[in-house]
């Protein structure tokens, strides 16, 4: 048989179409003619090798989605995880002012000294003061801050405290040492969120509100 015609009939010969008889002359030709079997080969090659590569891309495709799906899940959860650590943070950090009507304030006179105590009626709330002597009219002030207790933390207490060293009834220890003459116009003010509380610290000689 002519190279044309084996050549013809190489792609139905590859696909299993021809008879024996062909099959036979195809083969027996091609042992013979260097030519034709490099054209087989590469039309084998051209003809198979797509459908392997559609095979593989079979066989992996599942393993793709799976890995999207993984990678996907991994990300759903880093975000959840960072949006709760994000929030427990913020929830136990995060200071505020609280209102009168939540602090219960006591003062206690022990020796010399006084101590105002402030504790928030919700015992999951500690307490922190603030005191700032820049204020208009020279007064001190003490700012009160509540906080979320963070049970991973133990606090080693749950109120705020504040106080003073008298030396007599119009006499207190400053905070350097040096000694202060109480007048009328010592005013300690406790800010709260709904008001200010004002008091003169003289009275507080006798450990009373």
């Amino acid at each position: 048989m002519k190279c044309e015609i084996i050549r013809d009939l190489l792609p139905s010969y590859i696909e299993g179409l021809t008879s024996e008889e062909s099959n036979q002359s195809i083969e027996d030709h091609l042992k013979t003619c260097p030519k034709c079997k490099k054209y087989f080969e590469e039309m084998q090659a051209s003809i198979t090798a797509p459908e392997i590569d559609a095979a593989s891309k079979a066989e992996i495709q599942p393993f793709k989605k799976l890995k999207k799906k993984t990678w996907r899940a991994i990300g759903v959860t880093v975000i959840i995880c960072a949006l709760v650590f994000g929030g427990v943070t913020y929830y136990y950090n995060h200071g505020w002012i609280p209102s009168s009507e939540d602090v219960n304030m006591t003062c206690e006179k022990v020796g010399d000294v006084v101590t105002l105590s402030f504790y928030n009626k919700d015992k999951n709330v500690t307490m922190t003061a603030y005191l700032d002597y820049s204020t208009k009219d020279g007064s001190e002030q003490i700012t009160l801050n509540a906080r979320h207790a963070n049970p991973f933390k133990k606090s080693m207490r749950q109120g705020a405290y504040y106080g003073y060293t008298f030396i007599d009834d119009s006499i207190v220890y400053n905070e350097d040492g040096s000694k202060r003459k109480l007048t009328d116009e010592d005013i300690l003010v406790i800010k709260y969120k709904d008001r200010d509380v004002k008091i003169k610290i003289k009275d507080l000689a006798d450990g009373k509100l």
